[in-house]
């Protein structure tokens, strides 16, 4: 009896393992990631105060160099005018999780 329970365990463990490691960030990781890049600019971070809606585009692996080249389309307001727009960086995961590069 015990046998029987075995492999499908095993199965359903490797499945989950597997869909837990996509590679490239998601959605949650690349907004988060961004909007840490965007307030450590002192610039950027007087007029951003986050995103208010952002969608994942597409990734694809970076060229030449570490993490995921990645698209996507945002909605933020700056300076009191809201503004919907596509925009691209690179993501490096690290320790600390997904590090957005801009461009």
């Amino acid at each position: 009896m015990r046998r029987s329970f075995t492999l499908p365990a095993l199965l359903l463990g490797a499945i989950l393992t597997l869909t837990g490691c996509s590679g490239e960030p998601n959605a949650d990781d690349m907004k988060t990631s961004l909007e840490s890049a965007m307030k450590a600019n002192p610039i950027l971070a007087a007029m951003f105060s986050g995103f208010e809606d952002f969608e994942k585009v597409a990734c694809k692996e970076a060229e030449g160099k570490p993490g995921y080249v990645c698209d996507y389309k945002a909605t933020h307001t700056i300076m009191g005018q809201k503004t919907t727009a596509p925009g691209t960086a690179r993501f490096v995961e690290g320790d600390n999780g997904w590090e957005a590069q801009l461009q």
